[in-house]
């Protein structure tokens, strides 16, 4: 099945907007989880910012829209993958999982700064935004990879992103 960019971009419309909700229920609940609490709900606070931003951002728009579809497909999968794990695998993942908030959280400045740049601005650093999108991209593999969440995840985002 073929679909058209307007229907496909219905359909992220429309799971961004579910993404949204559920994220916004998911947040108290992340605190819930045993030694990654915190770190998990300030991930997806994050989370919710870049989904909330992406729109706002001035070049490279389809980039930063496919990044944050992407951030919130594995975020997603490794929150409930951390929600179903037990008190040793936690700890296992503690160092993995501040990683990724790093990582989203400089997501999120680049979002912040591609939605104030001005026109010199945009032009002055497109390379190096390009540079720092595909450096992303590369963690975020690294992150699918590093919590073996489901291997669809990477075939879908990555055929899809560059």
């Amino acid at each position: 099945m073929v679909y058209s960019s307007k229907k496909k971009n219905d359909v992220v419309d429309l799971l961004g907007s579910g993404a949204v909700e559920a994220l916004r229920l998911a947040i108290p609940l992340a605190k819930s989880i045993p030694l990654l609490g915190s770190t998990v709900e300030g991930s997806l606070e994050i989370v919710l910012f870049i989904i909330e931003a992406k729109d706002d951002v001035k070049m490279k728009k389809e980039q930063c829209q496919l990044l944050a579809d992407r951030v919130v497909a594995i975020t997603a999968a490794i929150t409930t993958e951390l929600m179903k794990s037990d008190h040793a695998t936690l700890a296992r993942r503690e160092n993995s999982v501040a990683a990724l908030r790093g990582t989203l959280r400089e997501i999120k400045t680049l979002l912040q700064e591609l939605s104030s740049a001005s026109l010199i601005r945009r032009i002055l650093k497109r390379g190096e935004v390009g540079d720092k999108l595909l450096l992303f991209r590369q963690r975020l593999d690294t992150a699918i990879d590093t919590f073996h969440v489901c291997p669809k995840l990477y075939v879908l985002f990555h055929a899809h992103f560059f």
